[in-house]
């Protein structure tokens, strides 16, 4: 007698596997697959074909000529068959190459799961995991079933995820993510409306850091969104997508993006530099673009000479950070012989700069100093400076945060210079390695997050947000409010969020505001922060940041 029916399974065929046995109504350990691939055959627990496979008997010689006047008949229609397609033979027409339609309209009854050519270990819905931080094993066995479509397994273990890493963003998103596709697969829901969300997870710690802090914003009204049921029974997915801040990277994950009808926004990308390389591609598509990191000034300009206008932003330019940083060193610290430690690489280090040196009413810039070069001597810089300067404004690129932090540790062992600097060092990386170092020190941050908002969030992360989180909830709501504009949520377009973002009073819990987009600028006063033993610190550091004033 046979044992319990098994079949065979080797893997799909872009992935293959060593042959195993499985038995039937279990999932292969090595793939997930809870029946046969197509290459595959159910099989017995003895190795032979099942009862599924078809059989054959043996011939009968009492039906010999039947047989043999069916084979007859056959050859003479195969013959006339053959003799009229050669006579009609035509040249076939080529297959046309796949094309998106101008006016990129997804289609909703098909819903495709994205899917990019280019660079694919870039983007995760949940396929997988973006981040090198501590292990979850839950995690990753969330995006395995995540792969193969098992998405109700895949909400589990993201569910588990989530529970195991309170402070990650990630698994809550692909939680989400999962739930959008279960439900529509299921029938519950409709296609997901699907944005994206560009980072640079990976590369020096304070990438990663200020990755997480822009996906809890995203992270806080996806959940928003879905709980509440969705947009006209659609509920929101998020692909995230790694650029890690390099120019290079940017414009070739945009092109992904672009030519993708169903990513109806993009919320990025963090530097001003990426950002830069990547409008023209969205601009050509009509993607809107809203970033709630990218400061420089040239963004707007490039925006102004463009057809579509894409380019939106949920923080106060350069233009608007400068003269409060100025007026504060001039008026509160009363700084007078000032130095500059700037990054000549970086187009936001250098619009910085340069809107502070036009800011500054009664106080000298002493000296200006590069910082990004391989060779740069910080001993020697300081050390160039210490006698001519009261005052010390560290402008690095968010790539060279950690050189600002190496100079202001050595200011302080060897002067009494105050210090202040611009947004890419509000990070708890700057805390981390700066320790007592960086205390005191000032910085020009674009927005703060309104009472409502660090409330709920501190419940969802077990800990304050910065203002990266709170420009990012904006982005995204500023998305959410613009879709349910549109006049037929239900097949909204890329065109139709473009359209509303336009025009349409944006009101956030995050900043607390509402306001309109003048020109892809957002009406918001920055604030000035200051690193304090008094204002709540991340865990296992002394300091954190307090905000002094806004506007």
């Amino acid at each position: 007698m046979g044992g319990k029916k098994k079949w065979k399974c080797t893997g799909p065929s872009n992935k293959p596997h060593e042959e195993r046995f499985v038995e039937d109504g279990l999932e292969c350990i090595d793939c997930g697959a809870t029946s046969p691939h197509s290459t595959g055959q159910p099989q017995t627990s003895s190795g032979s074909t099942s009862s599924t496979q078809k059989t054959t008997s043996p011939t009968n010689n009492s039906n010999l000529p039947i047989v043999l006047g069916a084979v007859i008949l056959g050859v003479g229609i195969l013959g006339g068959a053959v003799y009229g397609f050669i006579i009609n033979k035509k040249t076939p027409e080529p297959t046309p190459e796949p094309t998106i339609s101008n006016n990129n309209t997804p289609d909703t009854k098909e819903c495709l799961i994205f899917q990019p050519t280019q660079e694919p270990e870039r983007f995760s819905l949940g396929q997988r995991s973006l981040f090198q931080g501590e292990p979850n094993i839950d995690l990753n066995r969330g995006t395995e079933k995540f792969k193969i479509g098992n998405y109700e397994q895949a909400k589990t273990f993201f569910d588990y995820a989530v529970d195991a890493a309170r402070t990650d963003p990630e698994p809550q998103i692909y939680r989400n993510n999962a739930q959008a596709r279960q439900e529509f697969t299921t029938g519950n829901k409709g296609c997901p409306l699907t944005i994206a969300v560009v980072v640079p997870s990976k590369g020096d710690v304070s990438k990663p850091k200020s990755a997480q802090e822009i996906l809890r914003g995203i992270a806080d009204v996806q959940t928003q969104v879905n709980e509440a049921g969705g947009i006209q029974n659609r509920l929101l997915e998020i692909v995230i997508v790694n650029d890690g801040n390099e120019s290079k990277i940017a414009p070739i994950v945009a092109q992904e993006l672009s030519k993708n009808p169903y990513i109806l926004a993009v919320i990025g990308h963090n530097s001003s530099d990426a950002s830069i390389e990547a409008l023209p591609t969205y601009e050509t598509q009509q993607l809107a673009m809203i970033s709630p990191t990218s400061t420089a000034i040239s963004l707007h300009e490039i925006n102004q000479k463009s057809e579509h206008k894409v380019f939106f932003r949920t923080v106060p330019s350069d233009a608007a950070n400068a003269p409060i940083l100025a007026n504060y060193a001039e008026k509160k610290l009363n700084a007078k012989k000032i130095v500059i430690f700037y990054d000549s690489k970086s187009v936001y280090s250098k619009s910085l700069t340069e809107e502070i040196e036009n800011a500054l009413t009664s106080a000298t810039i002493m000296n200006k100093i590069s910082i990004e070069a391989e060779d740069f001597d910080v001993e020697k810089a300081v050390n160039s400076i210490k006698d001519e300067a009261d005052t010390a404004i560290l402008l690095p690129s968010v790539n060279s945060t950690s050189i600002a932090v190496r100079i202001a540790k050595k200011l302080k062992a060897n002067t009494n210079i105050k210090l202040l600097g611009g947004d890419a060092l509000y990070s708890p990386t700057t805390l981390e390695q700066g320790g007592n170092d960086v205390n005191n020190l000032y910085l020009v941050v674009p927005v703060a997050p309104s009472d409502t908002y660090t409330n709920k969030s501190q419940k969802v992360w077990g800990g304050n947000i910065n203002w990266r989180t709170v420009a990012s909830f904006d982005a995204a709501e500023a998305i959410i409010q613009a879709i349910k504009a549109t006049k037929s949520p239900e097949n909204v377009t890329r065109q139709d969020v473009l359209k509303e973002l336009k025009s349409i009073t944006i009101k956030t819990d995050g900043s607390g505001k509402s306001w309109k987009f003048d020109q892809g600028e957002p009406k918001i006063d920055p604030c000035i922060v200051k690193v304090d033993k008094d204002a709540p610190a991340p865990q296992g550091v002394e300091f954190g940041f307090k905000t002094l004033k806004c506007g």
